[in-house]
């Protein structure tokens, strides 16, 4: 595995901050301050976190809170695609397909998180 990159949480969630990045160039500049900083920010906050998370994952507690980290950040761009949607900036199918993006990503997450709630609740001396 090639640390962080390996992990195909990772990859899918780099994958959708591209595609928000693509996204937010077809809102209005009127959104520049609004809409378009917060979904560049949390697109990009869901694989950052990942990662730095990864970083620390021999302490099985910080790497589970940048995991929780970045699932709320998951939820949040699932929020601002609403956003989007409603506001008629993008259509019903590019909502759809971005929704259940970040759908599949939190149940990635959700899955990374249990094992380090198991690992956190295992005999001293089991690693991660």
């Amino acid at each position: 595995m090639e640390g962080y990159r390996g992990l195909k949480v990772y990859e899918k969630s780099y994958k959708l901050a591209l595609n928000v990045y693509k996204i937010t160039k077809l809102l209005p500049s009127e959104e520049r301050y609004g809409l378009i900083s917060q979904m560049k920010r949390a697109s990009s906050s869901v694989s950052i976190n990942i990662a730095e998370g990864y970083g620390r994952k021999p302490n099985a507690k910080e790497y589970r809170q940048f995991l929780i980290i970045a699932q709320g950040s998951a939820n949040e761009m699932q929020v601002l695609f609403d956003f989007c949607k409603d506001l008629k900036y993008i259509t019903p199918d590019a909502h759809q397909k971005m929704y259940d993006g970040y759908t599949e990503v939190r149940k990635m997450l959700s899955g990374l998180i249990k094992t380090c709630s198991r690992d956190l609740q295992a005999p001293k001396g089991r690693d991660l």
